[in-house]
């Protein structure tokens, strides 16, 4: 049987969507044996969570790697990875939620300066040449790393520099329009702010 191993290389804004997201940057390892030649594809299954372990400073000189039970579901991505003989790199690109109810974003938002870290399970189907058919084999792995919380920032930056979101209701909305229509207010900014000023008066 066939043996694969991933390691995390990097992960950076990605600058190839029109919505924020980041680019992990992943090395795939194949050790084959006699009977069975080139990988012609994975079928990849990717969920990664974040270990929601106290955060540590960016310049901390120890690190924890231990599991925590307290982890939180960030994102789950799928890919197929092409051909390759013994290794490939691949990039899998991971969508930045920007609700502030999501947990995922609500953790990267208060980790500001922190790095945080994240276990990523790999499960999926290998199809290797063997002579003049193909064989599949399940693959089964978890990769983990560290990442700052500053790249998830800059990946929201890229898109929606300094801007923040929030979830009202349908209602609350067109009355918060309404409002705006009514009065001298260029954007939604405006509108909250001479609302929190009425509140404070």
């Amino acid at each position: 049987m066939s043996s694969f191993s991933f390691r995390v290389l990097s992960t950076t804004p990605s600058v190839e969507t029109a919505a924020p997201a980041l680019a992990v940057r992943l090395l795939v390892n194949h050790v084959g044996h006699a009977e069975v030649g080139a990988v012609q594809a994975i079928w990849l299954q990717s969920r990664i969570v974040i270990d929601r372990q106290e955060p540590r400073p960016l310049d901390a000189g120890r690190r924890q790697t231990e599991s925590s039970s307290n982890a939180t579901l960030w994102a789950n991505v799928a890919t197929i990875v092409p051909a390759f003989e013994s290794s490939i790199e691949i990039e899998l690109v991971v969508p930045c939620l920007l609700h502030p109810e999501t947990s995922g974003s609500a953790f990267f938002h208060g980790s500001r300066d922190k790095d945080v870290f994240l276990r990523m399970t790999l499960t999926g189907t290998a199809m290797m040449a063997a002579g003049d058919h193909l064989v599949s084999q399940p693959i089964s792995a978890e990769v983990t790393w560290w990442m700052s919380a500053e790249v998830w920032r800059a990946a929201v930056d890229r898109c929606f520099p300094e801007d923040a979101w929030i979830r009202v209701h349908r209602d609350t909305l067109d009355v918060l329009a309404h409002f705006r229509a009514r009065h001298p207010l260029a954007g939604w900014d405006d509108l909250l702010q001479t609302l929190i000023a009425h509140a404070a008066a």
